[in-house]
């Protein structure tokens, strides 16, 4: 848009020069004799008044136009009225003015005068001075002659000198419109200074608003990460304190079994049958005493070092022999067909007996151990990463089972339901042994018991996938 106002000012200010220019060649072009003549002859016919004395009309007309002589032609060829009196009553002579009177027609020739003329009463040329002499026809009849020197016409036909007017005028408005254009130019020079100065800005607030945005996020971040710390800590605090007071009552409980039977064994007389009641309570007290203090010390040890374990191939009757002879009575292990795992035994006897003993300490009557096929139901819960090939052992017991809404919790340090006894680490040193083994817990709990398959890699699986 702007292009095509430039442009069209451009060229309105070529038109107006051009103009200037022509107006100002054509104005100082000398004029034709002829061109010069009908003019002005044009001029006097149409301003002369017949009703007016004539003698006054042909000197206002000579004054007019600021010629020599002006008379006037009556239709018989005699001048009866003329601006000199020399002329007045005096004939036209001349033929061809004769005839252009006749036929009422405009001309011009140049000839000899019939009288003398005169200016103001002052003879200027005497009779028989050739003089150009104009005759223009009257609409009431008569003509007009207009009288030129013929050395005064190169004057008159001068062009006008100087600077015209209307050239000075159409110079004036083509720099006019070029100021215009100039000052719009500029305008519009300054609007888009201003509007890469808006965008500029505008890109700069984008880019605080932007920067803002990103440290408000960082600060959201921040904030809610202390705030997880903090909810943490307080976690923390509370599992802390409420350790205390469970080991305070699990070391307790134990202790003061294992005391009071001391002092009755100690002090007081009592029966042989009695004294063994008293001293299976005293070795089960001191079983779980034992229990408990190598649970704390076992995930003290395994959080500050982690487990040693080795898996090397391992015959699975072996597995079994370990695990009849570290477990209790009520836990019954079963005969299973020969196969090789790859995994730590001493890990995983441990592990599962530790699995055992945590079901029967949580109110399980009879806990059994079987080797065999993989569970069919879907899981309720899967600790570890399963092994594409392995050997399950199968842990199950008729307790109580796990409460749905604690099972999510239920591998976690000092995790408990609130009607169980223990420390609540018992699961949890599980999960580090099984994930140390690289297997998994399969998990199955409801009203008639728990279910926990821990899955073992095949040792040939193992050693094909290395």
């Amino acid at each position: 848009m702007w292009l095509l106002a430039a442009v069209t000012t451009l060229a309105g200010v070529v038109a107006l020069l051009a103009f200037a220019v022509m107006h100002q060649r054509e104005a100082s072009r000398p004029t034709g004799e002829g061109a010069l003549f009908r003019t002005e002859a044009a001029a006097a016919g149409s301003d002369f008044d017949a009703a007016a004395d004539p003698a006054v009309e042909v000197r206002r007309i000579r004054n007019d136009l600021a010629i020599e002589a002006v008379g006037l032609l009556g239709p018989d060829g005699t001048y009866l009225a003329a601006t000199s009196d020399n002329l007045v009553g005096a004939t036209e002579d001349n033929p061809f003015l004769g005839y252009l009177l006749a036929s009422h027609s405009f001309g011009a020739i140049a000839g000899p005068m019939p009288a003398a003329v005169a200016i103001d009463g002052v003879e200027e040329w005497p009779q028989g001075s050739v003089l150009y002499r104009v005759l223009q026809p009257l609409d009431g009849g008569g003509a007009l002659v207009l009288h030129y020197d013929i050395s005064q016409l190169l004057t008159r036909r001068a062009g006008a000198s100087g600077i015209q007017p209307v050239t000075v005028q159409a110079g004036v408005a083509a720099v006019a419109l070029i100021l215009i254009t100039f000052a719009l130019w500029s305008a519009r020079a300054s609007a888009n200074r201003r509007i890469h100065q808006h965008r500029a800005e505008a890109e700069r607030l984008a880019e605080r608003a932007f920067e803002l945005e990103r440290l408000n996020r960082q600060l959201d971040h921040a904030r809610a990460e202390a705030e997880r710390a903090l909810a943490l800590a307080e976690e923390t605090n509370r599992i802390r304190s409420d350790f205390v007071l469970m080991i305070n009552h699990e070391l307790r409980t134990p202790l003061t079994s294992l005391i009071t039977g001391t002092e009755l064994l100690q002090h007081g007389p009592i029966e042989s049958t009695d004294r063994d009641h008293v001293l299976v309570d005293m070795a089960r007290d001191g079983r779980r005493l034992m229990g408990l203090i190598a649970n704390v010390l076992a995930v003290a040890r395994i959080e500050n070092r982690g487990l040693d374990y080795r898996l090397r191939p391992t015959p699975l009757d072996g597995l079994l022999a370990a695990m009849a002879a570290m477990t209790s009575a009520a836990v019954v292990v079963e005969e299973a067909p020969a196969a090789t795992v790859l995994t730590d035994s001493d890990g995983l006897v441990h592990l599962l007996v530790s699995l055992a003993e945590n079901a029967h300490s949580h109110g399980a009557d009879a806990v059994v151990i079987r080797v065999g096929e993989p569970p069919v139901r879907t899981p309720d819960l899967v600790v570890g990463p399963l092994p594409a090939a392995a050997v399950f052992f199968r842990v199950e017991d008729d307790g109580p089972g796990i409460d749905r809404e604690f099972l999510p919790r239920a591998f976690e340090k000092f995790e408990k339901s609130s009607f169980s006894a223990g420390t609540g680490l018992g699961l949890y040193v599980a999960r580090l042994m099984v994930e140390a083994i690289e297997g998994a817990i399969i998990v199955h709990t409801g009203p008639q018991g728990t279910v926990m398959t821990v899955a073992v890699p095949l040792a040939s699986v193992a050693r094909v996938a290395a």
